[in-house]
């Protein structure tokens, strides 16, 4: 949020590499756990810092833990952070430092503060369903993701795979721009997930007319 601007924030939705980038949560608690493990998952360099830590953060290895309050040198070389204490004034001044910084940052539920929010999320393999109400109601992002898992089964992580397979075959086979992607399209619809469902990937390729 810009200094003075008190407007509500119109989100730009966006999927971040975080491969390798630093990523600083502030907190030991349940929520920060979370947060980690989300971000080391995302394959990210994840530092976190509190006095304390809950047990699922201090068995967490793919974390490095530093045990003692926050402080601005924290921030320098951080690509994002992450407010996750239950003390208002540890994470305004994380988000006071990290404003001047340009940081992006997230203060657990106090939207106000963040410069960017953290979605419901539903993953399927490579496939990725983002639900955002800009903070203004979780459970209703909850609901909807809820109500997407059963849309959306586990098998269409395997099915998006097999996709992005043929996708690749095609765009070697069929030189045809158009033909290429209305093959693609057909592909991706009900039709092509059932077709999946029945024949695995040797389906889809036969249905895409690939040897």
């Amino acid at each position: 949020m810009t200094s003075g601007d008190r407007t509500p924030p119109v989100y730009y939705p966006a999927l971040l590499d975080l491969r390798g980038k630093n990523c600083v949560v502030v907190g030991g608690g349940a929520v920060a756990a979370r947060k980690a493990a989300s971000l080391a998952k995302a394959k990210a360099a994840v530092t976190v810092i509190s006095p304390t830590f809950c047990t699922a953060l201090a068995r967490m290895k793919s974390v490095r833990r530093v045990k003692r309050p926050f402080r601005a040198s924290d921030l320098p070389g951080a690509a994002l952070v992450i407010a996750a204490t239950d003390q208002p004034r540890v994470n305004e001044r994380v988000a006071t430092l990290a404003a001047r910084r340009g940081v992006l940052l997230n203060v657990v539920d106090q939207p106000e503060l963040c410069t960017f929010v953290v979605p419901s999320v539903l993953t399927r393999g490579p496939l990725t369903i983002a639900i955002s109400t800009a903070g203004e109601a979780p459970a209703l992002s909850k609901r909807v993701r809820q109500q997407l898992q059963e849309l959306f089964p586990a098998e269409y992580g395997r099915f998006a795979k097999a996709l992005g397979k043929v996708r690749r075959k095609l765009r070697g086979a069929v030189i045809d721009a158009g033909k290429r992607q209305r093959t693609l399209t057909r592909l991706a619809s009900e039709e092509g997930f059932r077709t999946f469902r029945r024949g695995g990937l040797r389906g889809l390729r036969k249905m895409a007319g690939l040897r």
